[in-house]
């Protein structure tokens, strides 16, 4: 029954519109059970790659309260993605990224943009100089097609989705346009990780419905990516990128 409930759950995240926090809960709540019951471990690995899972969660509940209560298979399942979470979080910690003049990063954490191909509306929360994903990403997703390929600026996003999906988008796909002030809420209400990395907004002073705005960064961001804040406040205030 309590597999089927969680079968239940994924439905319920598949066809309602959630919000990021409350689709969260469901997967965890759905993955909770599954480990504590299910004996398919490619199957639980395979989910376990699908959930976003929190560091603090990794250090306290998941490890602390869950882990004891597993089988052997689903308690070192749940260790390795445990650490895996924790190690890329350390890393992100510790990463500071500057604009080198060999790599021109056009665009900046903070920026919400319109995809120039699918048009949806996303925020840059972090970028690499040039392409980081796998060779089997980079292949799936035609990188080498585009105008530049995999040897330009790429952008981690967080998307105004269903889903409140994360992308990874090549700088020739990120067209920077005045939008309604009303994304900002939306950002915040699908991505609870948006808290993580900014902590107010900065808003072009017009009267018009379509305004150029960025997040600020938080110091956490800010530390990660020092020149950042200079370069989005020339857009806000006067239209400019480098």
């Amino acid at each position: 029954m309590l597999l089927r409930a969680a079968n239940n759950i994924r439905r319920s995240c598949w066809h309602n519109r959630l919000s990021y926090d409350v689709a969260q809960s469901y997967q965890y709540l759905e993955a909770v059970i599954h480990l504590l019951f299910f004996d398919n471990i490619d199957v639980l690995a395979q989910e376990m790659d699908n959930l976003e899972l929190c560091p603090v969660d990794c250090a306290t509940f998941l490890w602390d309260k869950l882990a004891p209560l597993l089988s052997t298979q689903a308690r070192t399942l749940l260790q390795i993605h445990c650490e895996r979470t924790q190690a890329n979080e350390a890393l992100e910690a510790a990463m500071v990224q500057r604009r080198e003049s060999t790599h021109a990063v056009r665009y900046f954490v903070g920026l919400p943009f319109k995809h120039r191909k699918f048009d949806y509306v996303a925020c840059i929360i972090r970028w690499d100089a040039t392409c980081k994903a796998d060779e089997t990403w980079i292949q799936r997703m035609g990188v080498d097609s585009l105008d530049r390929g995999r040897h330009q600026p790429f952008y981690k996003s967080v998307v105004l989705d269903q889903e409140a999906t994360q992308r990874y988008v090549a700088e020739d796909n990120v067209e920077a346009v005045p939008l309604p002030e009303n994304y900002i809420e939306q950002f915040f209400e699908k991505h609870a990780s948006m808290a993580k990395y900014f902590q107010s907004v900065q808003v072009e002073e017009t009267s018009g419905n379509l305004k150029r705005w960025r997040l600020v960064l938080s110091p956490e961001s800010k530390a990660n990516y020092p020149e950042d804040d200079a370069i989005a406040s020339a857009w806000v205030q006067e239209g400019v990128l480098p």
